[in-house]
């Protein structure tokens, strides 16, 4: 995925290291990825700045954790509580359901979404998804149906 973005050449993306295996709808998951990277990109602006990228394990084994960090601009603190809510943006263009069209596929997922932002500082969102979901017997049904065939 991030190979078919635009990353703005004064923007450093730092990729996880290490990787897990979730089962999962990967294009609801990418449509995640791409609005919390876009986000990011657009906080940093036209400031020299990074995105880092980490998975690790969860605390609760049953999941994986996933952190998307950037140095943007940060939200204010009296609108941090508000970004999960329909329509609310602090952009300048934007519709506002980025964030909250996340926040449902994650929660599709049985995941969950949060975010630390300190203002002037950057940005975190934390996910956990688990490692193992519906989508796992979806995937291994499709992996017997292919072998039938």
């Amino acid at each position: 995925m991030l190979e078919r973005m635009e990353i703005p050449s004064n923007i450093e993306v730092h990729p996880p290291l290490v990787g897990s295996t979730i089962y999962c709808d990967y294009e609801q998951i990418e449509i995640v990825f791409v609005n919390l990277l876009t986000n990011a990109i657009q906080a940093i602006g036209s400031n020299n700045g990074s995105i880092d990228i980490t998975i690790s394990d969860d605390p609760d084994p049953k999941y994986v954790q996933i952190m998307v960090r950037d140095s943007g601009c940060g939200v204010p603190p009296n609108m941090s509580d508000k970004l999960f809510e329909p329509f609310f943006t602090i952009k300048q263009t934007g519709t506002g359901l980025g964030l909250v069209s996340c926040k449902s596929i994650v929660k599709e997922h049985g995941g969950y979404i949060d975010i630390d932002s300190t203002f002037g500082k950057g940005t975190t969102i934390k996910i956990r998804l688990p490692k193992e979901s519906e989508f796992d017997s979806m995937y291994l049904g499709s992996q017997e149906r292919a072998l039938k065939n």
